[in-house]
């Protein structure tokens, strides 16, 4: 395959180490900075669209938005990392490959474009739901094909480029669909049909600023390179489908057993939750090459550093619960309208599960620099089933709670057996995790201490107690606050 590839951050072999890595650190440093901004205008957006849609029309929305994002993924068949990877390795066939991709991407992109309300339609869905979806597939095909245009960016290191197309991604969207909803009093058909526009010159910018990176692109159908590449690409869709399925499963489940309205007070409180993740998986992302590093060749230093970043992870616990409870109403009450005071509920539950999360990112993501994808394939199936099965148990009676304790269940679950595997695969003893073992048993004495002193004299002296003697403990058993040596 040959091609031109212009990347922005072009190296050389005798280029100095010290600018080599001064680049790099300012290339993430855009990328981060973008990805935070747009986050920010989709916050925006979203608590703007909660006011001026009603309570069952926000639900709608989302509960259409989680499908498309399901439905995606799905049928991106795990060919996004294959991509990177790929042109990473060979930046001069930048446009080769998305060249030889976009007609498949495009051609999934339609049929579940004409698949996916029928499919909604015969689960069970309301003619509202169904209506709004059949709109919403219609940017599919052109969602499909950002996404390629995306992935090969990744792979040529094109900040530019990615960082104005996350940017301009989410200012279309977040543009068009709030002029949309000003311009009819929230009419939620028109706000779905200008998330398609938006969706058409977001690709036709990021297919603009691609070929200008990598050069011209000529589409052609390679039915016999699709095939070898989604080949390669299945075994990373499972790991794709895990990470989509949180907060995303939820709201088709709740529109399905319960109402739109619990749908929108879920959103509500996964919104809030979803930001603090970027967080989480932005930290988990920074430590990869570390984590690699050590992996392969001291695995023993693996294990001094796993410990510590679990047991740095585990002494949040108790304070995020803390923080969950004490915060949750205050929030939904400053952030959203008064029809969504229910989701102060949900809110705490899941505020309360981002330390778990973090343990599950930092489980998940040491286990994907394994040889083993097989096995962590069964794993995030095994997740997804438990989440399924717990939303199915819960939702019926508790509604959006319902739906936020599945999250925390299976977070957990995936915690558990993420370190576990870890533990027994790239560990060179279970004595590495003795510190998380440590913190632990801290946090439980201190919630226990909490607990009765609240039953005594008050919520606040019991938190104030709990707290104490967390930090006290963490003192006493010496928790590392910087990485080990």
């Amino acid at each position: 395959m040959t091609g031109t590839a212009r990347p922005d951050t072009p190296t050389s072999a005798t280029e100095p180490l010290r600018r080599t890595a001064g680049r790099v650190l300012q290339g993430a440093a855009v990328l981060a900075a973008s990805q935070i901004a747009s986050r920010a205008i989709g916050m925006v957006f979203t608590l703007t669209l909660a006011h001026l849609l009603s309570i069952e029309d926000f639900g709608t929305y989302n509960l259409a938005l989680s499908a498309i994002v399901i439905a995606g993924m799905a049928q991106d068949l795990g060919l996004s990392r294959s991509v990177v990877k790929e042109v990473a390795r060979a930046r001069a066939e930048a446009a080769e490959w998305v060249g030889r991709l976009a007609p498949l991407k495009l051609g999934l992109g339609v049929i579940a474009a004409l698949l996916l309300p029928g499919a909604a339609a015969l689960a069970g869905y309301g003619p509202g739901v169904v209506g709004i979806l059949a709109i919403v597939a219609l940017l599919l095909p052109a969602a499909n094909l950002w996404l390629l245009l995306e992935n090969a960016g990744q792979g040529l290191h094109a900040i530019r480029l990615l960082a104005t197309g996350y940017l301009a991604n989410t200012l279309l969207q977040s543009g068009l669909g709030l002029v949309a909803a000003l311009a009819t009093g929230g009419d939620l058909r028109v706000v779905a049909a200008a998330l398609v526009v938006a969706s058409l010159l977001n690709t036709a910018l990021m297919w603009r600023l691609l070929t200008g990176v990598a050069g011209p692109v000529r589409l052609r159908l390679d039915l016999a390179f699709c095939r070898r590449v989604l080949g390669q690409s299945l075994p990373y869709l499972g790991v794709a489908l895990a990470t989509v399925a949180l907060g995303r499963l939820e709201p088709l489940l709740l529109g399905r057993l319960a109402n739109e309205s619990e749908v929108a007070r879920f959103i509500a409180a996964f919104k809030l939750f979803e930001a603090a993740l970027f967080i989480i998986y932005s930290a988990q992302i920074a430590m990869n090459a570390t984590v690699a590093r050590l992996i392969q060749h001291d695995r023993a230093g693996f294990g001094r550093w796993f410990g510590w970043e679990l047991s740095l992870a585990a002494a949040l616990l108790l304070p995020a619960l803390v923080f969950g409870l004490l915060a949750a109403g205050p929030l939904i009450g400053l952030l959203f309208p008064a029809a969504y005071a229910a989701a102060a509920a949900p809110l705490a539950v899941l505020l309360a599960t981002l330390p778990v999360t973090a343990l599950q990112a930092l489980a998940a993501g040491a286990l994907m620099l394994t040889d083993r994808q097989g096995a962590v394939l069964l794993l995030n199936a095994l997740v997804v089933t438990a989440q399924l099965a717990l939303n199915l148990l819960l939702i019926p009676g508790h509604g959006a709670l319902g739906a936020a304790l599945a999250v925390a269940g299976s977070q957990a679950l995936a915690a558990l057996a993420g370190i576990a595997l870890a533990g027994h695969w790239l560990l060179p003893g279970w004595r590495a995790l003795r510190p998380l073992g440590r913190v632990l048993l801290v946090q439980a004495v201190a919630a226990a201490a909490g607990l009765a002193a609240r039953a005594v004299a008050g919520e606040l002296v019991g938190v104030a107690v709990a707290l104490l003697l967390l930090i006290a403990g963490c003192g006493a058993i010496r928790l590392r606050l910087l990485p080990p040596d």
